[in-house]
């Protein structure tokens, strides 16, 4: 069997299998997720059985930048309004883990080496990590290997603590996550309202014989007028029509600029009107590479095609089209037109249908490249002393610009929401049992030559770290749970974590919450950890 196991493929499929299966058991509502991987990996590296490392970096390269590409869209918006909260967030959490380090460093008398490794790893930072290897080597006297240990000690019980406590957190102060989805939901609506279809006569005289650019002058009201009924026939609307008095109006948009359209030209009129004749309608999704990227203006869809867009739908929300509007891959499109043009545009707009579930490869993996490179930059903090953000913090940050920009020069970064989701899932696990092996292989001979007090002052770090940040968090965030949940995974900078508070909800909030604190929470730790052996040194 142990040569069996020796394998290194089959080591891996066997625990993510058995992992993934013991993280779906409930107790009391509250299952261990993907942490159930971690599990199954320290048992198999306690018996020592030991994946290679680069499958740990792999894991949690790909799962920051799923997570970053996914959340790229909403996270520079929702900085800009709470960007000093999400600093003071990451800056709690950094210098509370200090404070309980130096604190249990005094009580059991650990070595600097040991200290800063158990910083790291009940913050369960991986990058901090590389940062303290480095910082013992040129602060203070001590080894890397120790370091390593009191981070292999101190990071699965720090991981199994915070996804216990955030899944936890719902039960404890009674939030109703379903009522908090639908309300975040709610606001989002605010932002982008429900789209109705309204007829209206026109029975104002000032704006008979009329076009368009008349009646709706830089399209101050955020309607879309597409057809008009005059006597039996039934037009496309376009910019040169003429309007006339007595014509019946179909139009597009929110409720609020339809009251405001008809207030201005004419009266709603509540009976059904066939304005089928020979104008159709079609929902597509828009999978053209070429035209990804490009604004409703640049496209100029109905002079090209003869027809036109009544209405946008990205993600879960329904918007009216304007000229600076940018379609992005997945987009859905709500096209009218004569049927014949119709057939055109569906051909060209939507493109080939296997390009809504392939990923273009080529950007995808230049992105990760130019992320790892990123985080290997040396950043100068005083006289001949730099850090790095490591390889996934790079790829975190940079995922976060592409997800917003969405194209950079020729190169357009869209991931199917499925594909998106799979590298998440995937790169978790495969962190987790990266890590898990290797934690495991070294329980025994750190509990040996440190005892019981490794353990608790890794759990008495952690706990106090949460605590603090808990409780600067329910101070904002206490009516937005989800969104908490991913704030202080964050904070701990804690994968499994996010991945725990995700599973508890269909909307983006824990992402949001995890990726807003996450940059700040990265950054802090890695610059303390440096100052934490400087501090111990002493």
């Amino acid at each position: 069997m142990r040569e069996w196991l020796s394998q290194e493929m089959l080591l891996l499929f066997l625990i993510l299998p058995l992992g993934y299966w013991i993280g779906q058991i409930k107790i009391k509502g509250i299952a261990f997720g993907s942490a159930g991987v971690l599990f199954i990996a320290l048992i198999f590296g306690y018996a020592g059985f030991i994946l290679p490392k680069s499958i740990m970096d792999i894991g949690l390269v790909l799962f920051v930048y799923s997570v970053g590409l996914q959340v790229g869209p909403k996270f520079f918006s929702s900085f800009r309004k709470q960007g000093i909260r999400f600093i003071l967030i990451g800056l709690v959490a950094t210098i509370a883990g200090g404070i309980a380090t130096i604190f249990v460093t005094k009580i059991w008398h650990f070595p600097v080496d040991i200290a800063c490794g158990l910083y790291t790893g009940a913050l369960t930072n991986t990058p901090a990590l590389a940062a303290a290897m480095d910082s013992i080597a040129r602060f203070a006297q001590g080894s890397a290997e120790k370091v390593s240990t009191g981070y292999g000690i101190a990071y699965p019980f720090a991981m199994i603590w915070t996804v216990l406590l955030v899944q936890s957190l719902p039960i404890i102060f009674h939030s109703q996550l379903s009522r908090e989805e639908k309300s975040y939901l709610a606001e989002e609506e605010k932002i982008y309202p429900d789209l109705v279809v309204r007829t209206i006569q026109l029975k104002n005289p000032q704006f008979n014989d009329k076009t368009i650019t008349d009646i709706n002058p830089g399209r101050e009201i955020q309607a879309t007028i597409t057809r008009i009924k005059r006597g039996e026939s039934v037009l496309l609307m376009d910019a040169s029509t003429h309007f006339k008095l007595e014509d019946i109006i179909l139009a597009v948009g929110t409720q609020a600029s339809l009251e405001q359209l008809s207030s201005k030209i004419g009266v709603f009129i509540y009976d059904a009107i066939d304005f089928s004749s020979q104008i159709t309608t079609s929902d597509i999704e828009m999978n053209q590479p070429s035209l990804a990227g490009k604004t409703l203006k640049e496209l100029d869809i109905p002079r090209r095609f003869g027809v036109i867009i009544t209405r946008v739908r990205k993600g879960d929300f329904e918007i009216t089209p304007f000229g600076n509007l940018m379609l992005d891959m997945g987009d859905g499109l709500h096209l009218v037109g004569p049927e014949k043009e119709m057939k055109k545009a569906v051909e060209t707009i939507q493109g080939e249908t296997r390009y809504r579930d392939e990923t273009n490869m080529l950007p995808f993996l230049t992105g990760l490249f130019m992320g790892i490179a990123l985080g290997q930059i040396p950043i100068p903090i005083s006289g001949d002393t730099t850090i790095n953000l490591g390889s996934a913090g790079g790829v975190f940050l940079l995922s976060l610009i592409l997800g917003h920009y969405r194209k950079i020069g020729t190169f357009y970064w869209y991931v199917p929401k499925a594909a998106n989701n799979f590298g998440k899932d995937f790169g978790i696990l495969l962190f987790l049992a990266g890590v898990g092996t290797s934690a495991g292989s070294k329980l025994v001979s750190a509990f040996q030559q440190n005892g019981i007090a490794l353990l608790l002052a890794g759990l008495c770090i952690t706990v106090f770290t949460s605590i603090c940040t808990l409780s600067v968090l329910l101070i904002w965030y206490r009516k937005n749970m989800l969104f908490l949940m991913g704030a202080l995974s964050a904070a701990t900078t804690n994968p499994p974590a996010l991945s725990a508070s995700s599973g508890k909800t269909k909307t983006s909030l824990p992402a949001l919450g995890y990726a807003s604190v996450y940059p700040t929470a990265l950054i802090f730790k890695i610059l303390f950890v440096q100052l934490l052996a400087i501090i111990l040194s002493a």
